[in-house]
């Protein structure tokens, strides 16, 4: 357990400019994170420099990109050029979740079940809203864990921001008060010429309030299968998106808080999952469902019944491992139910009130001490949370 600050990148100018300094910054974790990304993907039937030209032959998310956000391809080309890679190999770094239903689409080389994270969103006595996600991810992420506060002249709202060497975001909030996490749903359907989910969380931090939000990802096209909760100092919900449609999740709508895992709840949008499952046993699909059907229960029996909750009791919940084979809490090199997710890179909870607090642990919540920084205060100083 350790006692030493996380590590935040200060970011500052146009696209490019932040871009290159994130890319000379961390120019040697980005390395790692190529090879590491490099060595995990593809089923390993193909080999894998066969299977990455087939998947970037295949899709369209740079074309995509820039339609809709030519300020992120521009600070994807200065991270390459800062970190001396080629801007494709920057670009495929973005594609875990588009690789992830890729795989299990195409070349039939993962199962659902292999996606973790649990996110939620709710609201305090006080009246604060509180946006939260355990970051679940591969055990080659420990020690690279970034904030990366983003400092963009153009809208002068400063946006901090979850993330790993090389990557866009995996959840942030901006000054504004708006916050993003994230939930992978491969079972929904994506589409090969849609935005990547990093370029849709941070144009989602773009946004100034909940309802631009809600418009926007009710608006740009998705490729990937998606649960968003996002949220606000006033409103707050949870949206399941496909490349087919948006539906939003039950209860926000009554103030009560919301979460969610990693499987569908209310979008019927699963006919590529359909295909690539035609031949799978009864057990086989049951299995897929196991881990998220039971952190959902775990999820459900904290929250169901109460109408508000608090940073501690959030902090508290996501450390859980009542259920020692389906943790929320996953702990580096326990092992696990699967080879693909085993560990709980980060902890963020985004807590949205007069000020705008993120309160982070760079790793497994039950045993990472948890940091807060303020995100409309200049600076990057964390504090114990």
């Amino acid at each position: 357990m350790s006692a030493l600050p996380p590590r935040v990148l200060d970011l500052q100018g146009s696209p490019r400019e932040r871009g290159l300094q994130h890319g000379s910054q961390l120019a040697d974790g980005i390395q790692a994170m190529l090879k590491s990304w490099r060595g995990h993907v593809g089923p390993r039937r193909f080999p894998q420099a066969e299977y990455l030209a087939r998947f970037s032959q295949s899709h369209r998310f740079l074309a995509a990109m820039q339609a809709h956000a030519p300020q992120l391809v521009a600070e994807l080309e200065g991270i390459a050029t800062g970190a001396g890679v080629p801007f494709q190999a920057i670009l495929d770094l973005q594609l875990l979740d588009e690789e992830w239903w890729y795989r299990h689409a195409y070349a039939g080389g993962i199962d659902p079940a292999a996606h973790h994270c649990s996110a939620l969103a709710g609201r305090t006595p006080d009246g604060k809203v509180v946006v939260a996600q355990n970051f679940d991810g591969v055990s080659w992420m420990a020690g690279q864990q970034c904030l990366f506060r983003h400092r963009d002249p153009g809208s002068g709202l400063d946006a901090l921001v979850f993330s790993l060497p090389g990557m866009l975001a995996l959840n942030g909030v901006n000054a504004a008060g708006v916050a993003v996490c994230v939930n992978s749903l491969v079972q929904l359907d994506g589409s090969l010429s849609g935005l990547p989910v990093m370029a849709m969380i941070r144009l989602l931090l773009e946004s100034r309030d909940f309802p631009a939000a809600r418009r926007m990802l009710e608006d740009l096209p998705h490729a990937s299968g998606q649960n968003y909760v996002i949220g606000d100092r006033h409103a707050f919900g949870a949206f399941e998106a496909s490349a087919v449609s948006v539906r939003e999740c039950p209860g926000a709508a009554a103030g009560r808080p919301v979460w969610h895992t990693n499987h569908p709840l209310v979008n019927p949008d699963q006919s590529i999952h359909a295909r690539a499952t035609a031949t799978w046993s009864a057990g086989r699909i049951e299995a897929t469902s196991a881990n998220s059907s039971a952190r959902m229960s775990c999820l459900a029996r904290h929250l169901a019944d109460r109408a508000t909750i608090t940073v501690d009791s959030i902090k508290q919940l996501l450390s859980s491992r009542e259920d020692a084979m389906h943790p929320l809490s996953r702990v580096l090199g326990a092992g696990g139910t699967d080879q693909v997710i085993d560990y709980t890179a980060a902890c963020t909870i985004h807590e949205l009130g007069e000020r705008v607090v993120m309160h982070y642990a760079p790793g497994p919540p039950c045993s990472t001490p948890f940091w807060s920084i303020d995100v409309g205060k200049a600076g990057t100083t964390c504090k114990p949370s």
